[in-house]
């Protein structure tokens, strides 16, 4: 995110939509973004007894245009370049292929029913299992704590900018760093301070010297990681034992994490984001928004399908 040039938000209307919108503009105004703001609308397709459709599309098209421009007028601040953007089609298509001129994704966990519900084979997982850019998550938390609250007004919110703390965390794997790129470029651009963590989940049983071996493993591997990558002076790095969704939540609770920072893919663990995964936990409990960012070797099967749709 260390230059956002467009910011796509997609909307169903649904409360927590908007509290994903606030973000977006939130974002927009402190990066001078340009906000794309996308409906989706079913295909109508064949209808029986009608010839065409065409005069239908164009009565929902134009009803959805002035809700659009409805919200727009109340949500987004006149300083804010905003395009707005209406589509046909499957709504995880055509996010998809809007993403692919964005620089950012900005969505919410929970939507209506239908694609901003993110659970389980739903429109929004297959967004986040295809995605080519970074998405921007607000969780349900952190929509409970902004349902209230103005857009366009990030003081005193969650959606503050800049960031001033960042965490990070990491099950040391090639998509993690690949995160943690993001993290140092979101922490510069801020002048936020990056908290790098990781999560020892081995077995509570294993004995005092084999831990103590453990922490000074990952000691290393931290040292290590300060003299390969360009990680800012004053970052610190956390280490803690336990199950790593929660040990996640608590940290960026104790130390007050603006943003987490991490990837939609790991080793073959925590960090893969399946239904009931540490990811999903982290984006449903945590306090603040969560920036996942996606890893090229999950998009191989994908390549060839969003290539297409490219044309």
């Amino acid at each position: 995110m260390s230059q956002v040039k467009t910011i796509l938000c997609p909307t169903d209307w649904s409360q927590p939509s908007r509290v994903a919108l606030q973000a977006a503009v939130n974002m927009a105004l402190h990066e001078e973004a340009e906000l794309v703001l996308l409906h989706v609308l079913p295909p109508l397709g064949m209808v029986r007894g009608i010839a065409s459709v065409a005069p239908l599309e164009q009565m929902i098209q134009e009803e959805a245009s002035q809700k659009l421009s409805a919200l727009i007028a109340e949500c987004v601040p006149p300083d804010v370049r905003v395009k707005p953007l209406i589509r046909f089609g499957d709504e995880a298509d055509e996010i998809h292929l809007a993403a692919l001129k964005a620089d950012v994704v900005v969505v919410s966990t929970h939507g209506r029913a239908g694609w901003g519900r993110w659970a389980f084979g739903s429109v929004a997982e297959r967004v986040l299992t295809g995605a080519e850019c970074p998405i921007y998550v607000v969780g349900p938390k952190s929509a409970r704590d902004e349902s209230n609250a103005a857009p366009g007004d990030g003081r005193g919110s969650c959606f503050d900018f800049p960031y001033r703390q960042v965490l990070w965390p990491t099950d040391w794997s090639e998509p993690s760093e690949r995160a943690l790129d993001e993290a140092i470029a979101i922490s510069r651009r801020h002048g936020a301070q990056l908290l790098m963590l990781h999560v020892i989940e081995a077995p509570e049983a294993s004995g005092e010297g084999w831990k103590h071996r453990q922490r000074a493993e990952v000691e290393l591997q931290f040292r290590e990681l300060r003299g390969r990558k360009n990680v800012p002076t004053d970052a610190r790095h956390f280490i803690s034992r336990g199950d790593a969704a929660p040990e996640i939540i608590r940290v960026g609770l104790s130390e007050g994490a603006d943003l987490v920072v991490m990837s939609t893919h790991g080793r073959t663990g925590w960090q893969r984001l399946t239904l009931g995964s540490v990811a999903q936990q982290v984006l449903r409990h945590v306090p603040c928004p969560v920036f996942l960012v996606p890893h090229p070797l999950a998009l191989s099967g994908f390549g060839e399908y969003w290539n297409s749709k490219r044309q």
